[in-house]
This record gives structure tokens, C-alpha cells and sequence, in this order.
């Protein structure tokens, strides 16, 4: 297993700092780092396949957190589940380099998911914008008919422009930051995807999988619906859009269809993602544990003293080389 290059903390990952270094609390980054739990050569790399931010934010949240015995055992039980599924993780972990997305690209999409569908409140707005476009049909095929009907068509036409150029740049600000980030919908359905489909036994995975299942709505499915409106934001990229974005108001339409989704799914994107983080975390887990059979899984007993009991215990990050000497 390779190591690469992690880098120290950001705001948005660091747990809060601590008056103490190591308490029930957790540890904060600064010790760690000095541990080498964070950083090069450290705990996180040896356990650094995952690939999305929020599946990294998971493992260092773990390191640094401790868990109380019951998840201890209950993730425990999903590693072990996950251990000898060497394709399903390394189909996971695909994935996740194909979203390729940074921190600060996640933080802004669910950002989006969460804010306020504003176009929806402005229900007079919306009824103007679904009306001019029907006028303009309407009076396009009575002047088509002979009509006299131009200087009524060019007033539609300066009404839908002063829209466009007010109020529509909010409307193309709001459509901008979902079309940024749409390269990384289908890899995120994909993810989704297989772990919905796959059969699990361990509690634990069944978790994460209801958490994609929630409500009603399949993560998957509800991601690939979002993906499906992305070609009726990307017409907006065509040199003849002007005239088409006048005549009809398009983009009004489209952040109504995406404030839709909004409305039904944004709310429960973080959720989809956490879940999805901690199967990373599993998954990295599993893959340490697959690799290194010889290496034990840690027993633990609900008790109300403090006892560590361990035999042949070695460091981690050392070859095996070093631990025999």
C-alpha cells in the first residue's frame, strides 16, 4: 500500500481544540500530527483510500474521536463483512476518484441543497414568467397570420429582456452553482447505487444503506434525476441561447425544476453523503484488515475499570521486520 500526501488539517475538517491533548473527547490535531495519527506517513495514510471528501473528513473524524464500545463492535462487524469484498470496495473507491471533488467543492453543493428555494416564494414572478412566453407564441403566430401585431411582440420581448437583466442574473447565480458541480453527480449515483444494491448482513452497513433509502427517496435515483436536468442548463452554453432565453424565459423554468428537486431531496443530500463517508471508512478499514490478516481485531468489554490487555502488540506503521527485532 502506497503512501501520498495528506494535508494538515483545514478549518473546515479540524475537530475544535481542546484544553486537554488526549481526553474522552477526543485528541486534538496538533498531538495527533505529533503521533502520527495526521499527516505523512501516519495512521490516516495507512488507512487513506478513500477519495471523497467526506469519506477522508470520516476517517480523520474517527481517528481523532474515540467511539464508544457498542459502535466499536458494530463497525468491527462490518469490516469484517467488507474484508473479503475486494471488488465491491475497489468499485466504491473508483468512484470516488471520480468525483475528484475538493472540500470546498462539497461544502458549496450542500450549501445549495440546504438554501432556500427563493423562486418558489415569488409565486406572482413565477406566474409572470410562465405567461410572457404563451404571449409570445401567441402573438409570433398573429403576426405569422398577418396581424398587427409587432410593436404588442416587442413590448413582450422588452419586458422578458428587463427580466433577464434584473432579476434573472439571481436566476443564473443560483443555476451556476448546482451546473459547477455536475460532474460529480453520476460517480456519487454510482456510489450510491452499489452500496443500495448490495447484500449486506452486518447491522451496520444495513444502516448506511437505509440512510440512502430514507423518506421515501433512493439516493441514487434521486441524484441521476438531478443529472438529468443538467443538459437543459448546459443549452445555455449555445451561441443561439440569447434569442431563446428571451423569447421563453428559460432559465426562470429550470431553477424552478432544480428548486423542485431542491425541495424534495437537498435537505437529505448531507445525510446521502455521511452515509457514503462512512462506508468509505469501513471500506479502508476492510482493506487493512484483508491485507494484514495476521493483524487482530481488538475485543472490547463494556466494563466500569479501565483495563488495556495486549499481547505481541506492535506499531502499525512499522514493517514486519522491525517488529520481530
Amino acid at each position: 500500500m502506497g503512501y501520498r500526501s495528506l494535508p494538515r488539517p483545514s478549518p473546515l475538517t479540524s475537530p475544535p481544540a481542546q484544553d486537554d491533548k488526549v481526553s474522552r473527547r477526543g485528541i486534538d490535531a496538533a498531538t495527533a500530527f505529533d503521533l502520527d495519527l495526521l499527516g505523512a506517513a501516519s495512521l490516516e495514510q495507512l488507512l487513506g483510500t478513500p477519495n471523497t471528501p467526506v469519506g477522508k473528513t470520516t476517517v480523520r473524524h474517527w481517528i481523532l474521536q474515540p467511539a464508544d464500545p457498542e459502535t466499536v463492535r458494530q463497525r468491527q462487524s462490518a469490516v469484517a463483512e467488507l474484508g473479503p469484498q475486494v471488488v465491491f470496495r475497489e468499485e466504491v473507491a473508483l468512484r470516488g476518484r471520480l468525483v475528484g471533488a475538493t472540500q470546498q467543492e462539497y461544502e458549496r453543493l450542500i450549501a445549495w441543497a440546504e438554501s432556500p428555494a427563493w423562486l418558489h416564494e415569488q409565486r406572482v414572478l413565477v406566474w409572470v414568467t410562465r405567461l410572457l412566453p404563451l404571449v409570445v407564441v401567441g402573438l409570433t403566430i398573429a403576426l405569422v397570420a398577418g396581424w398587427p401585431v409587432l410593436p404588442a411582440l416587442m413590448g413582450v420581448f422588452a419586458i422578458n429582456l428587463a427580466l433577464a437583466y434584473s432579476i434573472g442574473r439571481r436566476v443564473n447565480d443560483d443555476i451556476a452553482q448546482v451546473v459547477a458541480r455536475q460532474h460529480v453527480f453520476d460517480a456519487y449515483a454510482d456510489a450510491f447505487g452499489l452500496i443500495v444494491s448490495r447484500p449486506f448482513a452486518a447491522p451496520e452497513l444495513k444502516r448506511l444503506q437505509a440512510a440512502l433509502e430514507a423518506h421515501g427517496h433512493q439516493a441514487d435515483d434521486q441524484i441521476r434525476r438531478l443529472a438529468r436536468l443538467m443538459p437543459l442548463a448546459d443549452v445555455r452554453r449555445s451561441i443561439y441561447f440569447f434569442p431563446i432565453d428571451i423569447a421563453t424565459l428559460w432559465s426562470f423554468h429550470l431553477l424552478w425544476q432544480l428548486e423542485n428537486w431542491k425541495l424534495e431531496a437537498g435537505r437529505q443530500l448531507r445525510g446521502w453523503l455521511a452515509a457514503l463517508g462512512e462506508l468509505e471508512a469501513l471500506a479502508a478499514l476492510a482493506t487493512l484488515h484483508h491485507d494484514e490478516p495476521e493483524w487482530v481485531l481488538p475485543e472490547v468489554i463494556d466494563s466500569g475499570a479501565m483495563q488495556f490487555v495486549a499481547k505481541d502488540l506492535t506499531h502499525p506503521l512499522l514493517p514486519p521486520a522491525c517488529h520481530r527485532q
